[in-house]
């Protein structure tokens, strides 16, 4: 169907419909969602502003936030109030570029959490597909068997799909055939 038949039926226009096509393109269905209305960003706390709050800051710890804004309008003609001012010193203290030994941690947990989301995709059924990590490793763990231990020995205690699934594996052992011995 060509697109002016397409967006007359929607009541559409053709660069809408264009415009449309082209967002799903680039970023898929997430594309096609309205963008959220309003500022996407500080507009006063620019980088200069922080660096600057950032500085007087470091210089004189005994500066409240009233005063630091108030030497941000008067250096620099920004007008912020004390809570502007009290969240750009505490994004500042907290940017990812700060982290220093917990920056591996940080990374490595990201790191994890995808590895676990890609598992999940890839391994698990559809019911599984949006389930807690520690639902899933519960019951992977004791699906099959648990490990205790009693006085001096350690049982292994095999769960009802754990005998189901040593079944399955020892019907599809059996099935398949001997293996055939090599010439030489």
């Amino acid at each position: 169907m060509p697109i002016a038949h397409g967006a007359i039926r929607f009541g559409l226009s053709r660069p809408a419909c264009y415009k449309a096509i082209r967002a799903f393109d680039e970023d898929g269905l997430p594309g096609l969602l309205p963008d959220r209305p309003g500022p996407r960003g500080p507009h006063k706390l620019t980088p200069e502003v922080v660096a600057f709050l950032s500085d007087a800051s470091a210089r004189d710890p005994s500066l409240g936030m009233d005063e630091l804004a108030r030497m941000a309008r008067e250096q620099l003609g920004v007008e912020l109030h004390r809570r502007s001012v009290q969240h750009a010193l505490v994004s500042q203290k907290n940017s990812p570029r700060r982290f220093g030994a917990n920056a591996a941690w940080l990374w490595l947990s990201a790191l994890a959490l995808n590895a676990m989301a890609l598992v999940r995709r890839a391994a698990c059924g559809h019911e599984w597909r949006w389930a807690r990590m520690k639902r899933i490793r519960a019951v992977w763990i004791h699906l099959v068997a648990r490990v205790t231990r009693h006085g001096r020995r350690t049982i292994l205690v095999l769960g009802a799909a754990g005998a189901h699934l040593m079944a399955a594996h020892q019907r599809m052992i059996l099935a398949m055939p001997p293996p055939t011995p090599s010439p030489g």
